[in-house]
């Protein structure tokens, strides 16, 4: 009887400790494994909406900045040799805007968005200038480093961006596509601005339609002729 309290008394052995603390550990190890999985399943989950947010923020930027362009047209007597200040590329657009004073200056601006080298790969540039009409109304996209000029990267880590219009420019029957818009007397329809990034995903097409007519905008001598 006393032999029998003595052995219910005497505990573990060492072998069933040393078979516990491997338990032990194995539980830590998966529970700690668990917990690290989720919290970078947490982190990229915060990246990616991160990066979705910042997307999402610089399309709808540049669907403002293609909506307002206005259609300006240039200086000039002559109607039928006047063109509106619109200049369309493959990898850059230069269009006149009408920005508020809260800018700096208010009035009518030139903005740039142009697909240019970055250091790795290519990258989407916004620019915008105090809009200065050239002889022929046209604004070229101003130069990098311009007076006045103020500048912003919007997209980087681009494999490919590319412009295009849609419309029906001069000596056409009906619109179509195409991958420049220049010297016109309208604004193009439609712009269509596609993006492939250098990681291989690619955003949908943005496709903007100006809000401005060109038969409702009035022109530079009109504007003249009211001021006189």
């Amino acid at each position: 009887m006393k032999k029998a309290a003595n052995e219910r008394q005497r505990g573990f052995t060492l072998l069933e400790i040393l078979i516990a603390m491997t338990l032990l550990g194995l539980l830590m190890a998966m529970l700690f494994g668990g917990l690290r999985l989720g919290t970078r399943a947490w982190e990229a989950s915060d990246v990616r909406s991160a990066d979705l947010a910042r997307l999402e923020a610089v399309h709808g930027f540049i669907r403002r900045a293609l909506t307002g362009a206005y259609p300006l047209l240039g200086t000039g007597d002559d109607d039928a040799k006047r063109q509106i200040a619109f200049t369309g590329g493959a990898e850059a657009v230069a269009f006149t805007a009408l920005m508020p004073a809260h800018f700096g200056v208010g009035g009518f601006y030139t903005i740039t968005l142009a697909v240019e080298d970055g250091v790795d790969d290519k990258r989407l540039i916004f620019r915008r200038q105090l809009y200065r009409p050239g002889a022929d109304g046209a604004p070229p996209p101003p130069p990098a480093g311009a007076d006045e000029e103020q500048e912003k990267v919007l997209l980087e880590g681009i494999s490919k961006a590319e412009f295009s219009y849609f419309g029906i420019a001069d000596n056409d029957e009906r619109p179509s596509w195409r991958d420049e818009w220049k010297d016109q007397k309208t604004l193009p329809d439609l712009v269509r601005l596609s993006v492939t990034f250098a990681d291989g995903g690619a955003w949908p097409d943005l496709v903007v339609a100006p809000r401005i007519s060109t038969a409702a905008a009035p022109t530079s001598s009109r504007r003249r002729r009211r001021g006189r």
